[in-house]
């Protein structure tokens, strides 16, 4: 699976943009200004969705 998610990144032209989009998404997740995935009602369903997506790329 990681040579599977290492040729995506190597395929992917935006791999900076989507890179820094997670960051963004990880950041306001996980702030210690509250909100986590436990909490969905503290960050839109779009940006857990996309996090969501992002993840399963690891799995």
């Amino acid at each position: 699976m990681v040579s599977a998610v290492a040729n995506w990144f190597y395929c992917n032209d935006d791999i900076l943009e989507t890179i820094q989009h997670f960051l963004e998404i990880h950041k306001h997740l996980f702030s210690t200004e509250g909100g986590n995935p436990d909490s969905p009602d503290e960050f839109s369903l779009e940006q857990y969705d996309a996090y969501n997506a992002y993840c399963k790329l690891w799995e």
